[in-house]
């Protein structure tokens, strides 16, 4: 019995990654939850004709058959990301016919966080870029946060969205907000760093810098019920009791300033009533 063998015949492949020729450089990045289309050309390397009825198998992480398209003359899967999880993943993909070379194609797929868009208002103006704030003392300031998927715009839900030493800002209505009173701020300038993290996606910290300033004030002086300004000459016999009044208030609210100190040198401090 006389047998005669033939050799294969020869084969080459080409690898496309989300429609990118990937076959010299077989990697790609992806955010976790997109998807990624995978197609192979393997081609008769003498011809360059398409191979069709391949078994074309991909392997690794994620295991599935890649489909034949007859008319683009390729062979195609698209996985999800979110199947890999984040890493660096090593998939292979094995195209095989009877009586031809067996085609091994290996490729990286790094899986990375969601990117994020963070965006800062104080009292409903955007401070994202410029973020300084001039505020007068004891006024309240409301700090929101809009943290968003950056590929979709969608409102990250159960974010961790912090300032540092006053804690957790409060989700509502697809924001974080919290409101502080500069009068536990400092006089002066004052950083406050925000925090904000989700669970695969990226973290985004801002820092807001808020200069506290005194707040403006009235003062009057009655003396025996008469109001003096300034420069007044005030007029009395020996042995006369004066009696002095003064009147120091917010110069917005006109509220009386509680526990101040109103000192009249060599004499003392006033007496605060009411």
């Amino acid at each position: 019995t006389y047998v005669e063998s033939f050799a294969d015949y020869g084969t080459e492949s080409q690898l496309f990654l989300e429609s990118t020729n990937k076959t010299t450089d077989p990697f790609i990045q992806v955010p976790l939850g997109n998807t990624v289309n995978i197609t192979i050309k393997y081609l008769d390397n003498q011809t360059g004709a398409h191979i069709s009825g391949a078994n074309v198998q991909l392997s690794g992480k994620v295991s599935t058959q890649l489909i034949e398209s007859g008319p683009f003359e390729q062979y195609s899967t698209v996985i999800d990301s979110t199947d890999l999880e984040i890493g660096i993943w090593s998939l292979t993909v094995t195209a095989h016919k009877s009586n031809h070379k067996t085609q091994v194609i290996p490729f990286f797929v790094d899986v990375v966080e969601r990117p994020t868009d963070l965006q800062l208002y104080v009292n409903d103006t955007l401070k994202t870029a410029d973020n300084t704030v001039n505020i007068k003392y004891d006024e309240a300031m409301n700090i929101t946060v809009f943290y968003r998927d950056d590929l979709t715009s969608q409102h990250l839900d159960g974010a961790n969205v912090t300032i540092t030493n006053f804690g957790d800002l409060t989700e509502n209505n697809e924001q974080y907000t919290i409101i502080i009173n500069s009068n536990i701020l400092n006089l002066g300038f004052n950083v406050l760093t925000i925090n904000a993290q989700s669970e695969n996606y990226t973290s985004q910290m801002i820092q807001l810098y808020v200069e506290v300033f005194e707040r403006a004030t009235e003062f009057a002086l009655y003396v025996n019920d008469d109001q003096k300004v300034n420069n007044d000459i005030i007029q009395i016999e020996v042995n006369q009791i004066l009696n002095l009044t003064v009147f120091y208030r917010d110069n917005i609210t006109k509220a009386h300033l509680n526990g101040a100190v109103v000192t009249l040198p060599t004499v003392g401090n006033f007496s605060e009533n009411g």
